[in-house]
C-alpha cells in the first residue's frame, strides 16, 4: 500500500487544484446559504449572514432542495426498484416478486436510518456549491446503514478515466479522546494517548484516504484486499492510524452540472451569483433610502442647539428671522425602487426553478391537463436527474444492497437468477415523468385501436392488450402483487372458458328437453 508521505503529498496536490474554486464557494455560502459554515475554520456558534440583506436566494435554495427531496427521494414513496439486466427474466412473476421484496427491504433500511435528514443537506450543497459528498457506512444498533453529509471544505476528490469520482481524501478534525476511543492507544501512539488524558478535547487533524486498490486480489479474504483501500492518518504525527478497505466506494460525490476538464460541479447559485449580489446591494440601498424617507436629515439653524426628533417633540424657531427646522428631501422614488427589487427577486427565483416547480393551479384544468403540466415541469430536472442517477442513486442503492447482503438480511434469490447482474430502476415522480411519453404512446395506440374497431373490428388483431396493460402498470410503478402472473392469468381464463362452455351445454340441454316436451 502507498506510504503515508505519498498520500499526504497527493492530498496537498489535490488541495492546490481545488483552491482556485474556494473563493467562489465562499461567496456563494455567504450570500445563499449563510447558516452553513464557510470554507475556513470557524468558532462553533459564530454569527453568520451579516452580508445578507434579502432572504430570497436562501429561500429559493431551501425550496429547491425540498422539491428535489420530495420528487427524487421521497421517504414516503418507493423511489427505486431493482430489476435484472435481462428484461424477459425480470418479468417472470417469481423473479419480480423477489426483486420487489428486496427493494422493499432496502427501502425499510433507508427509512430506519438518517438518510432523509442527510440527503436534504446534500441537495442544499448541490444547489449552492454544486458538489456534495455523502459518506455511507454500516449502521450501528438497530440501523442498517448510517449516512453523513460532509462539508465541501473537507473533501478533495479525483476522477477515473470515465469521469467518475473514485478517490476521496477527507481532511477533518477529531479530539484526542475520540481518536483513542476509535483506534485505541497503541494505534494512536504515546503522545496522543497522553494528550487524551491531559487535554481530552484538544483537536487533531485527521486524513481519511479512500482510493481504488490496484493490487487488490478479488475473492481473497481480508479487508486489505477489498476493491477500495481505506487509510486513516494522524496528520500532526504523520502516523497511520488504520488501514482497511471497502467492498463498494463509500463516498458519493454528485455534481449538479460539470464543465469539461473540471472535477467539481457548478450550481444554480453560481449561475445566479451576480444577481444574488446585486439583489443584496439593492436591498441594502432600499433600506437606507426608506429610513431616510421615514426619518429624513434636517436643516437646523445655527442658533438652535437642540432638536427633539421624536413624535410630539416641540422645537422652537426664531420668529424674527423665520429660520426653521426643515427636512431635506432626497427625491427618492420608492415605488420604482421596489419594482426594480421585485424584478431582481424574480430573476434569482427563476435561477432556482421556483416558477417551474411551483404547484399547479388545478381549479380550471382537467385531471389529464394537470398530469401533463406536472410532467412538463418535472422534465426540466432531466439533466440533473441523469447525473444524480449515475453519481448518487446507483452508488447508494448498490452500497445498501451490499451491506444487507453481507449481513444476511436479504431473502435468497430464485435459483434461476443466481449470479445474474442486477440494476436499479428509478420510480420517482421525475423518473415516471421522463418515461411518460412511452406510456402515453401505449395508451394512445390502445384507444385508437378501440375507436377504429367500431368500423373495422379486425384492427384489434394488431394490438396485444395484455402486453400494453403490463407495460403501463410497470411505467406507473405498480407493485408486483397487483398483477397476476401470466400463468395464473391464463389459468383463470381457461377456468372461465370451461365454465362458459359448461353453461352453454346446460342451456342447450334444457332447450332440447323443452323442445322435446313441446
Amino acid at each position: 500500500m502507498t506510504g503515508v508521505d505519498a498520500l499526504i503529498r497527493r492530498q496537498e496536490a489535490l488541495a492546490a487544484e481545488r483552491a482556485r474554486q474556494e473563493g467562489t464557494w465562499q461567496e456563494i455560502l455567504d450570500h445563499v446559504l449563510p447558516r452553513r459554515a464557510g470554507m475556513r475554520e470557524e468558532t462553533p456558534g459564530a454569527r453568520r449572514g451579516s452580508r445578507v440583506y434579502d432572504s430570497t436566494p436562501n429561500r429559493a435554495l431551501v425550496r429547491l432542495a425540498a422539491v428535489l427531496n420530495s420528487m427524487l427521494t421521497n421517504p414516503a414513496t418507493r423511489w427505486f426498484a431493482l430489476e435484472l439486466e435481462d428484461p424477459a427474466m425480470s418479468r417472470r412473476h417469481e423473479v419480480k416478486e423477489w426483486l420487489e421484496k428486496v427493494s422493499a427491504r432496502l427501502q425499510r433500511g433507508l427509512e430506519g436510518s438518517n438518510f432523509a435528514t442527510e440527503v436534504h443537506e446534500m441537495y442544499l450543497d448541490l444547489g449552492s456549491v454544486g458538489t456534495a459528498c455523502v459518506y455511507m457506512e454500516e449502521g450501528k444498533d438497530e440501523r442498517d446503514y448510517n449516512f453523513s453529509c460532509r462539508h465541501i471544505r473537507e473533501i478533495y476528490a479525483a476522477e477515473d478515466e470515465t469521469g467518475r469520482v473514485d478517490t476521496v481524501f477527507r481532511k477533518f478534525t477529531m479530539t484526542a479522546r475520540q481518536m483513542v476511543q476509535r483506534w485505541g492507544k497503541d494505534a494512536c501512539g504515546t503522545k496522543t494517548a497522553e494528550q487524551a488524558e491531559r487535554e481530552p478535547d484538544a483537536r487533531r487533524e485527521i486524513l481519511h484516504c479512500v482510493l481504488p486498490r490496484a493490487e487488490a486480489m478479488p475473492g481473497k479474504a481480508g479487508r486489505e484486499n477489498l476493491p477500495f483501500a481505506s487509510v486513516w492518518i494522524d496528520l500532526g504525527e504523520r502516523r497511520k492510524l488504520d488501514e482497511g478497505g471497502y467492498h463498494e466506494f463509500p463516498y458519493c460525490v454528485p455534481r449538479w452540472v460539470k464543465a469539461s476538464g473540471e472535477t467539481y460541479g457548478r450550481s444554480p447559485a453560481l449561475d445566479a451569483l451576480a444577481d444574488v449580489k446585486t439583489l443584496s446591494a439593492m436591498a441594502r440601498t432600499l433600506l437606507i433610502t426608506g429610513e431616510k424617507v421615514a426619518n429624513p436629515p434636517l436643516n437646523v439653524p445655527d442658533e438652535n442647539t437642540q432638536v427633539l426628533n421624536i413624535p410630539g417633540g416641540v422645537n422652537y424657531y426664531d420668529s424674527r428671522t423665520g429660520a426653521k427646522i426643515e427636512p431635506i428631501h432626497i427625491g427618492a422614488n420608492l415605488p420604482l425602487n421596489f419594482e426594480m427589487l421585485r424584478e431582481k427577486r424574480e430573476a434569482v427565483a427563476d435561477a432556482f426553478f421556483m416558477h417551474q416547480l411551483q404547484l399547479v393551479d388545478a381549479r380550471r384544468m382537467t385531471a389529464e391537463e394537470v398530469r401533463a403540466r406536472v410532467s412538463e415541469n418535472l422534465r426540466i430536472l432531466g439533466p440533473i436527474f441523469g447525473r444524480l442517477q449515475s453519481e448518487f442513486f446507483q452508488p447508494i442503492v448498490a452500497r445498501c444492497y451490499g451491506i444487507l447482503s453481507r449481513a444476511g438480511k436479504l431473502p435468497p434469490p430464485p435459483s434461476a437468477i443466481q449470479g445474474a447482474p442486477i440494476r436499479v430502476r428509478y420510480a420517482s415522480p421525475v423518473a415516471r415523468a421522463q418515461r411518460s411519453g412511452e406510456g402515453e404512446a401505449v395508451a394512445l395506440v390502445a384507444r385508437t385501436a378501440l375507436d377504429w374497431a367500431r368500423a373495422v373490428p379486425e384492427v384489434l388483431d394488431n394490438v396485444d392488450f395484455d402486453a400494453a396493460f403490463r407495460i403501463l402498470a410497470e411505467l406507473d410503478g405498480a407493485p408486483a402483487g397487483v398483477l397476476r402472473s401470466e400463468k395464473a392469468r391464463d389459468l383463470r381464463r381457461e377456468e372461465r372458458a370451461r365454465a362458459q362452455e359448461a353453461a352453454s351445454r346446460m342451456l342447450l340441454k334444457r332447450e332440447s328437453r323443452e323442445g322435446g316436451a313441446a
